[in-house]
């Protein structure tokens, strides 16, 4: 069985005072951070996927769905089937949302190459408003070469921890996404690629759904 190196440094973050809800989400980077360490070196391709697959579960579909796609949910007819439609288009994408991010990461992490590489948590926390921080992470590949991702957390009392977004360098995965789907649906909503039936409608959520399922190299179940 191969073996490979996985050295994890974290910072002590006794010298910060933490929420127990920032301390949370901190806990959760680390752990995802070594599940991604752990799954790289999976030899298996489905069995990455199934890891991946997995860790998205962390991530807060809602509010992702509802920075994505709401604002073009309000286009729909008011009509009780322009209603029926929109919720089932939401639903779908909302559906689509842990495949699409799963493929996404996966693709970005080999990419990278981290396999027997090293990650350390920078223990001071990044503002990002009273219900969430940003955690730093470092990650670098064999070589030494190295990626700092700042993943955004929820920090809301009585909840788990949820990934709300991450962004490296100016490039935010929430962010980006949206400018790339708020293209899409506008070239659908002016063009009437959505279909229903067969004929072509103004329905841009369920073009983008058509898209992105298009898109997928593999589904989460």
């Amino acid at each position: 069985m191969r073996h490979f190196l996985l050295s994890l440094v974290l910072l002590p973050t006794f010298a910060f005072a933490l929420s127990p809800e920032q301390q949370n989400a901190f806990d959760l980077v680390q752990q995802l951070s070594q599940r991604v360490f752990a799954a790289l070196a999976l030899p298996s391709g489905s069995a990455k996927q199934a890891e991946f697959c997995s860790m998205a579960q962390n991530l807060d579909y809602n509010n992702a769905t509802a920075q994505l796609v709401t604002s073009w949910a309000d286009r729909y007819s008011k009509t009780a089937e322009g209603q029926a439609q929109k919720d089932q288009d939401v639903a779908k994408f909302r559906a689509l949302l842990p495949s699409v991010i799963s493929n996404d990461m996966l693709s970005l992490f080999e990419t990278l190459n981290l396999v027997g590489g090293t990650f350390n948590i920078d223990p001071r926390p990044v503002p990002k408003g009273s219900r969430a921080v940003g955690v730093k992470a470092n990650y670098s590949d064999a070589a030494g070469k190295s990626y700092e991702i700042v993943f955004t957390v929820s920090t809301i009392a009585g909840q788990s921890a949820k990934l709300i977004d991450a962004a490296a360098s100016i490039a935010s995965l929430v962010g980006s996404k949206q400018t790339d789907y708020d293209k899409r649906m506008r070239d659908a909503y002016s063009n009437g690629t959505g279909t229903k039936d067969g004929r072509p409608t103004g329905y841009p959520i369920e073009a983008l759904n058509n898209q992105l399922e298009n898109e997928l190299k593999f589904r989460c179940q």
